[in-house]
């Protein structure tokens, strides 16, 4: 360990061989972060260098997130370590298999990027999803980049840090970075510079909505077009559509018309359409009573589909339900949702 003081600060590096894009030494900086913190997302940010840092980023426990420049090309990346972590999803146009990914994008020298990881602790299973974005200044938009499911894990977000891949150190720069982390209710934690977490004023808090994402609208057609495809293989039935999302009348109501806007009283079953998987559903004897306001945007545009006493079987594109989001360990981001559901009681909101 090597202990170095840049602008006052103290910075404690560690010297590691290993390898992103090429054998090189890293140079890299762990935050103090206490245990009791349970972090559920790492979002830092960070300004690009071509030349004195042609590779850089952030890393925690379980891999990293970065730019890097190779053979003359720029691009983002997502690399997994662990013991063969599984490939959950991969973002549009991303390249890769296994436990790396590379997006090729010409990222602008002096331009901070924001990088995210999010993680989802499964106790039960002892497995971790981790899922990895980038925001793009020049379009003001969130990247996926993808989402990785390491077994033998079980755990949140550790030893959040920052690495450089070039010779120059990371404490020559201090101010380059600004990194904060997310605990389990909500909460935000600054970590500020390395080693410099109470130089300086405090940034605002992140707001980071990954929902608002460069491949929406391409992404929004491929989910249409699987629903479709889905239809043509007489694997699904639709009756009809609404504003995008797709449906089928299981059982015909004898009520009024479910409104946008109303409260409803519901059994459930959601699935995923590529492969059928059980995601949620409610019990046998308890149904669900919530304000349709609340919930993804298929629900409040699907259910207008359906009279009370009904049933219906709603398709929802990713656009329409939970984006590029990483929301559950069983649901992979830009995944297509497939709802059953009863609908015992629809009461308007006054």
């Amino acid at each position: 360990m090597t202990i170095l003081k840049a602008n006052g600060c103290l910075f404690a590096l560690l010297l590691i061989a290993g390898t992103v894009s090429a054998q090189r030494t890293k140079i890299q900086y762990i935050y103090p972060v206490p245990d009791s913190v349970k972090a559920v997302q790492y979002y830092a940010t960070g300004a690009a260098h071509t030349k004195s840092h042609p590779q850089e980023g952030i890393l925690f426990s379980g891999g990293r997130i970065g730019w890097q420049v190779r053979r003359g090309q720029k691009s983002f990346f997502f690399e997994m370590d662990g013991d063969h972590p599984s490939l959950v999803t991969k973002g549009l146009h991303v390249r890769g298999k296994k436990s790396k990914l590379s997006w090729r994008y010409d990222w602008k020298d002096a331009n901070r990027y924001a990088l995210l990881l999010t993680a989802i602790a499964d106790s039960a299973t002892q497995s971790t999803s981790y899922t990895g974005y980038v925001f793009l200044p020049e379009n003001n938009q969130w990247k996926l980049l993808g989402s990785f499911r390491q077994s033998n894990d079980g755990k949140n977000i550790l030893s959040p840090g920052i690495w450089s891949g070039s010779k120059k150190s990371v404490a020559e720069d201090p101010n380059n970075w600004d990194a904060w982390l997310q605990r389990d209710r909500g909460s935000w934690k600054w970590l500020g510079a390395p080693g410099c977490a109470e130089a300086g004023a405090m940034p605002a808090r992140p707001q980071p909505d990954v929902t608002h994402n460069i491949d929406s609208a391409e992404q929004r057609q491929l989910d249409i077009r699987e629903i479709k495809d889905a239809v043509a293989a007489h694997k699904i039935d639709t009756t009809g559509s609404v504003n995008g999302v797709f449906y089928q009348v299981l059982k015909q109501g004898t009520g009024n018309y479910v409104n946008s806007t109303d409260t409803v009283n519901v059994y459930y079953k959601g699935t995923l359409l590529k492969d059928g998987s059980t995601f949620d559903q409610t019990k046998e004897g308890k149904p669900a009573n919530f304000p349709l306001t609340r919930l993804i945007r298929g629900w409040q545009i699907g259910l207008t589909a359906c009279r009370v006493g009904g049933s219906i079987r709603l398709f929802i594109p990713s656009s329409l339900g939970y984006s590029n989001r990483s929301r559950s360990k069983a649901i992979p981001p830009a995944s297509v949702l497939v709802f059953d559901i009863d609908v015992l009681a629809s009461k308007s909101i006054k």
